[in-house]
């Protein structure tokens, strides 16, 4: 019933390290109809890693957007569960929720738990974005695409796009779908420096990325 579809990149050398852990919070979910589609952007030892774990691997493509979406077209269930490699699950019976929440809503949000060694704890409790525009912008009430679910359908992230193309995405998903089912399940959302936040989100990238957004619906503005 569910598709975990992990985008997998080398990490700094921590690729297999994090994933590992990723799996192993598989193994302890409730839910047990789902798949794991790990698509390989330049990860040492990944193809036999997922050969061992019995983890569905194709060869991924370069850039978060596109790597995900390569996974998520690989994906044969009815429930896209996205989740970073470096990223996990908390509760065993977070997939049953997220499968539950799926039946009355053709997305949702989960609460994620935002932790790392020399980074300040959080919890992020998802909430309704203000408007489309604001959402497509950056203002995402959401989070991280760890902690999203969605039923199959045709959208797919902005290629185009590397720090907006979580938030650009979550306005064409709010415009088909209105605001997600929140799911009061957490995720674990790892803080460190090797993550896209402090790697792509430079501000020169943010200007380019809100620029690109601008350009792609002025006709809405």
């Amino acid at each position: 019933m569910i598709s975990i579809v992990i985008p997998c990149y080398e990490m700094a050398g921590r690729g297999l390290e994090m994933l590992r852990e990723l799996v192993d919070s598989t193994r302890q979910q409730q839910f047990r109809n789902f798949e794991i589609i790990v698509s390989d952007d330049g990860v040492p030892g990944l193809k036999e890693f997922c050969l061992l774990h019995n983890l569905k691997y194709v060869t991924g493509k370069s850039g978060a957007a596109a790597n995900l979406n390569n996974a998520i077209d690989h994906a044969t269930r009815d429930i896209i569960k996205p989740m970073f490699q470096d990223d996990k699950f908390i509760e065993p019976d977070t997939l049953q929720k997220i499968y539950n929440a799926s039946q009355v809503n053709g997305w949702l949000a989960c609460t994620s738990h935002n932790e790392g060694e020399g980074f300040t704890t959080y919890d992020h409790v998802p909430y309704p974005h203000t408007s489309i525009k604001q959402l497509r912008e950056g203002a995402n009430t959401y989070g991280a695409p760890s902690a999203m679910a969605w039923r199959r359908n045709d959208l797919r992230f902005d290629e185009n796009l590397k720090w907006l193309f979580d938030c650009e995405f979550y306005a064409r998903m709010a415009e088909r779908y209105g605001v997600p089912a929140f799911v009061d399940t957490p995720i674990y959302i790892r803080q460190w420096q090797g993550q896209a936040t402090y790697t792509v989100a430079t501000e020169q990238q943010r200007i380019l990325d809100k620029n690109y957004v601008i350009q792609k619906y002025r006709e809405l503005v």
